[in-house]
């Protein structure tokens, strides 16, 4: 079967939508230091290095003929277009199919009116590009800017030729692969083969013993090359000393058009996902190796150059961009959303009743395990990633095999990728020693390891087999009363990342911690002032109350509770909450003085905008969940289908401690305009 210790280590449920390596990330040995991809070709550059000349031939014979003339509509002196009148803006690349895209030269031209003032026009110049064996460039008639057609539906590349796709893209054009090539598979799972697929597309596949000691469990070849296999004696270990030299790998000319799946990491019965993996390589990535000369989609043969991952860093990697697009493909041809969004409702139909959302998912994704034959792990992953969130509480496994029991957070709680609130014992052990902020707070005694949960004890009770366990309360509301982990994301390969070990998320934890302490510096405030309180009523009875344990036990739940249902006086409680002076707030959002005063005080709509609620929840550093409740306030909601909308839920996911320039670079280096408000 496939190697479970690195295939569940693989990430549930990533944006293919950019490259940007993950925060945090490090390499096998433990230090920041990654090694990328060098000397990476942009078709940008290509297109300008080669073609910039005869672009500005084409200009002129337009000049000649009348016809840039007539497209720019005024009348102008010059006889001839140089450099001095004319600018290349800017160069978007569209797809058309698997071996052909399509350019659009942004042009700028500077012409002399007929009165003598410089009067400028914007055009564009399309260019039909088509990869053989080199690439064959058709330019079309320029056109006015506003004349360019429009891009509804089309999947536009970035300059590395990576397709730029969302999750629903991606599964879209999944399933429109399978009814192109095998129809009715989509939705019939006896139909769905990945070696027919394969086939159909193409490929032929090979299952060999690929000498390897990176974690390369597939590979498909654009072009015909060789590749070092081990020889079966080896494989089978039956290797003696005498026979060492008759052992040492040997190289297997492999032809173009196949997919190689190591059978020293997956067994053939089991090379499903390796398969559609590659699939989507070759059906989305030709381009890019086509652009780079690059034969095949092997890791371990690209050249690299180290980098050192700083906090704050934004590097993007189209390696890595590559991969996450193939895993998610590989997903969604192996279980198409449509299909599997029936599925799950099939299932909770029919599942008895439950304490819980995690408690359901766990059955239905056994269920669908079973019924299919599909891992549970992988049905896990597809499940959170169709949108079911329960499913981050089901089907948990930690080393041992150490199965955790099924476990629900609250309806609200947004859930990012990387966040656990699951850890192992050892993983406990590991960070209590590592970690000075994590054993600070183990050292309180409030926090004890209960059932693969870090809980608080009151949130805890002992089970028939004496070992700790969280109570029903405690087990259906981990955000309340666990703490939340980070998974650190380790490079195996240039381009290819894991989950390595745990790291204790201080920040979440610090900045809920100071938002909930405010809460409940403001209630007891009050209950200080309530003088006519009878002895012996609910809220003092047993001295309940006056416990800092018993206290935190539920504060995140009264927190949403008690936030303002006016999304005005939210803002105004969490500058307040925050200690932030209004000026300061304002210099941070690069308002002018008194602006955001005056806004709230007229209740101004354009406070009430996506963009102004990431920049506010950024300046006063907002965990997630509590800028979550805020948008909900604006009644804004950051749709998936959306790319510009999903960067903005991204980083405030990931990058709420980082401020607003750093979010304006990371929204910059994803090809989205900055925070505006």
């Amino acid at each position: 079967m496939e190697k479970d210790n690195e295939m569940r280590r693989m990430p549930e449920d990533e944006s293919c939508g950019h490259g940007l390596i993950p925060r945090g990330a490090e390499g096998r040995d433990g230090s920041r230091t990654l090694q990328v991809a060098a000397g990476l070709k942009t078709m940008t550059r290509l297109f300008f290095d080669d073609h910039r000349i005869g672009l500005y031939r084409k200009l002129n014979r337009w000049l000649r003929s009348g016809r840039l003339r007539e497209k720019v509509g005024f009348p102008f002196r010059e006889t001839g277009i140089t450099r001095k009148e004319c600018e290349f803006t800017r160069c978007d690349f569209w797809r058309i199919d698997r071996e052909s895209f399509r350019a659009e030269v942004q042009v700028q031209l500077t012409l002399t009116g007929e009165t003598g003032d410089a009067r400028t026009w914007h055009g564009m110049i399309p260019v039909e590009c088509e990869c053989g064996e080199e690439i064959r460039y058709t330019v079309g008639e320029i056109v006015a800017a506003e004349e360019a057609g429009d891009h509804s539906g089309e999947i536009p590349l970035s300059a590395f030729l990576v397709p730029v796709m969302n999750r629903g893209q991606m599964d879209a054009f999944c399933e429109e692969l399978w009814e192109e090539y095998i129809p009715g598979a989509s939705m019939k799972p006896e139909k769905r083969s990945a070696e027919a697929l394969a086939e159909r597309v193409g490929l032929k596949v090979r299952y060999l013993p690929v000498d390897d000691d990176q974690g390369v469990g597939s590979i498909v070849f654009f072009e015909a090359g060789p590749l070092a296999v081990r020889p079966e004696r080896t494989q089978r270990g039956e290797t003696e000393p005498e026979d060492e030299a008759e052992d040492l790998p040997v190289t297997e000319w492999i032809p173009a058009g196949t997919v190689v799946v190591n059978t020293l990491r997956v067994r053939e019965e089991y090379a499903a996902f390796a398969i559609f993996h590659e699939v989507i390589h070759w059906e989305l990535h030709f381009l890019f190796h086509r652009l780079q000369k690059k034969g095949n989609s092997d890791l371990r043969g690209v050249a690299t150059e180290e980098i050192i991952l700083r906090k704050g860093d934004r590097i993007t990697d189209p390696l890595y961009w590559m991969e996450k697009q193939a895993n998610r493909g590989a997903f969604a041809l192996m279980m198409p959303a449509e299909w599997m969004r029936g599925e799950i409702a099939l299932a909770r139909r029919e599942a008895p009743l439950c304490r819980h959302e995690g408690e359901l998912c766990d059955i239905i994704g056994r269920r669908i395990s079973r019924k299919h034959h599909l891992p549970v792990f992988r049905v896990r992953a597809r499940m959170i990633q169709v949108g079911c969130i329960g499913a981050v509480g089901a089907m948990v496994l930690l080393p041992g095999p150490v199965q955790v029991r099924p476990f629900a957070f609250g309806p609200d709680r947004d859930w990012q990728v990387g966040q656990s609130y699951v850890i192992g014992a050892a993983d406990a052990r590991t960070l209590y020693r590592e970690n000075g902020a994590y054993r600070r707070i183990c050292d309180t005694g409030e926090y004890v390891w209960a059932g693969g949960h870090m809980a608080r004890r009151d949130a805890c009770t002992a089970g028939a087999d004496g070992r700790l366990r969280l109570t029903e309360w405690g087990n259906a509301h981990v955000d309340e009363c666990c703490l939340r982990f980070e998974r650190v994301y380790v490079q195996k390969l240039p381009g290819k990342f894991v989950f390595g070990r745990m790291n204790f998320d201080e920040d979440y934890q610090t900045r809920t911690d100071f938002f909930l302490d405010r809460q409940r510096a403001v209630m007891r405030e009050t209950e200080e002032n309530e003088q006519d309180r009878p002895r012996g009523s609910r809220e003092t009875e047993g001295n309940e109350q006056d416990s800092p344990r018993c206290f935190r036990i539920g504060r995140m739940r009264s927190y949403r509770e008690d936030f303002p249902a006016d999304y005005y006086d939210a803002l105004r409680e969490l500058r307040e909450e925050s200690g932030v002076r209004t000026e300061d707030l304002e210099e941070a959002l690069g308002m002018a003085t008194d602006t955001f005063r005056r806004a709230l005080r007229r209740r101004i709509g354009k406070l009430a905008t996506a963009d102004f609620v990431v920049a506010f929840s950024l300046a006063l550093q907002l965990p997630d969940w509590i800028s979550s409740l805020l948008m909900d306030r604006a009644g804004l909601q950051l749709s998936e289908s959306n790319p510009r909308a999903c960067a903005l839920r991204w980083i405030l996911r990931t990058g709420w401690t980082d401020g607003i320039r750093a979010a304006n670079e990371t929204l910059k280096e994803m090809g989205f305009a900055p925070l505006s408000y």
